[in-house]
């Protein structure tokens, strides 16, 4: 539910995720009728009101929106954070031909810099461990397609680059990260699915390879304790890849609705996958379905977004798992929807992008969730699509006394002034 204010120029919003922060000067009016006092002692006492009253709605907007620029516009990007940085990688900047630039983002200073991947890509995945981040596979189409093995990997501690490759080169594919190590799976090369799984381990340095139970490309992927998990794909279905780290060994299980392109996520202790396409790729369903694994009791159940949708982005911070933009018809009518979702209380509540768009990039850093780049237009086709390079900027800010208390607080002050008196 969207609350508080919004500047003039679009460009600040506060945001209330429930009725907590619900301010009711009835506790002042309350609090005047009870009392009997000299107009001085109400004069200090209505000045202590007013201060934690205006302090608890300064705090109290829960999430500020904010936005920023990426110094290319482009969509099928890459982005995670990795030490103090958020890093948005990689993308297309015009149909079929891609980028190297990376924005980086310091969440200390706030400022931005640029820096640049070794081979011009888009679709390509990232993950990171420990100073690393990993930015790996990829394609870029104008040419060909042609398809990279390339994993540029950005140093946060030192601000260098290197590069590996991967043991298949492909795009449309995954990755997360499961105790010291990060995993890329899945894929595509011209048409055919690819179920390689690229491991590489921190702690050795040295990379492996296993396989999906079955070869898709777009699962979607997210990690829980010492659990990595890669959902659905394409060819469309239900199927989830479950990683055990601590044993090493593979399982699988099923989401309630056999769809591609998931946005996952975690938050809370728990692993969420949201939306996507299902049936014909070229009809006209898109999935609702949000389904959310309990690690502490081997559990799924499912819950819903407020609108079905694909090429939706997922990120979260706390117990806050965000699902935003995306498009509800075959990359058309691109949504600016941001469904938030609070795994501890179990609600919903809804945001919005400055601007709707699909193809977008999620992360999160430091108490705030980013929504970069993507593709804003009405129709993917006959015209090539115009990428975007909004972002999204939403900081999450520590909860403050609830009303309940504010009033007790201010309760408290009259038997002390009614002594005071005698």
């Amino acid at each position: 539910m969207k609350n508080g204010t919004r500047s003039l120029a679009g460009k600040v919003a506060a945001y209330s995720l429930d009725g907590r922060y619900q301010l009711s000067f009835e506790v002042e009016k309350q609090i005047r009728r009870e009392m009997d006092m000299s107009s001085k002692l109400k004069s200090v006492v209505t000045s202590v009101l007013f201060l934690f009253l205006a302090s608890a709605i300064s705090n109290a907007e829960g999430i500020v929106h904010t936005t920023a620029d990426l110094s290319e516009a482009r969509y099928n990007l890459a982005s995670v954070a990795v030490g103090d940085k958020v890093l948005f990688a990689g993308g297309f900047v015009a149909d079929g031909q891609g980028s190297a630039t990376v924005d980086i983002y310091d969440i200390h200073t706030g400022l931005w810099s640029t820096a640049s991947l070794s081979q011009a890509r888009g679709h390509l995945a990232a993950a990171a461990v420990g100073t690393k981040a990993f930015f790996a596979g990829g394609a870029e189409i104008i040419d060909g397609p042609v398809y990279s093995s390339r994993v540029d990997i950005y140093d946060a501690a030192t601000g260098e680059w290197t590069t590996e490759e991967l043991s298949q080169a492909r795009w449309e594919f995954t990755g997360t990260t499961v105790g010291n190590k990060v995993l890329f799976a899945g894929g595509d090369i011209a048409g055919t699915k690819s179920a390689v799984v690229d491991i590489f381990d921190s702690a050795t340095g040295q990379w492996s390879v296993e396989s999906l139970s079955t070869a898709r490309s777009t699962p979607g992927a997210t990690s829980v304790g010492d659990e990595a998990f890669f959902a659905g794909g394409f060819p469309i279905r239900k199927t989830v890849d479950v990683y055990d780290n601590a044993g090493g060994t593979w399982t699988t299980a099923g989401l309630s609705e056999a769809r591609d392109w998931v946005a996952a996520t975690s938050a809370g202790g728990k692993a969420l996958f949201g939306g996507g396409f299902v049936g014909n790729y070229y009809g006209q369903t898109r999935s609702d379905v949000v389904d959310i694994y309990d690690p502490t009791n081997g559990d799924w159940s499912v819950s819903h977004l407020s609108l079905g949708r694909e090429a939706l982005a997922a990120a979260a911070w706390g117990d806050l798992a965000f699902f935003g933009g995306g498009s509800p018809n075959k990359y058309d009518d691109p949504t600016d929807i941001v469904d938030v979702y609070d795994v501890c209380a179990e609600q919903w509540s809804t945001l919005a992008l400055s601007v709707g768009r699909y193809c977008l990039s999620a992360a999160s850093n430091g108490g705030m969730v980013f929504f970069a780049g993507g593709v804003g237009d009405a129709e993917w086709e006959p015209t090539p699509p115009t990428p975007s390079s909004v972002v999204d900027i939403y900081t999450i800010r520590e909860p403050v006394p609830e009303p309940a208390t504010l009033a007790l607080l201010g309760f408290g002050l009259i038997p002390l002034i009614r002594r005071r008196r005698r």
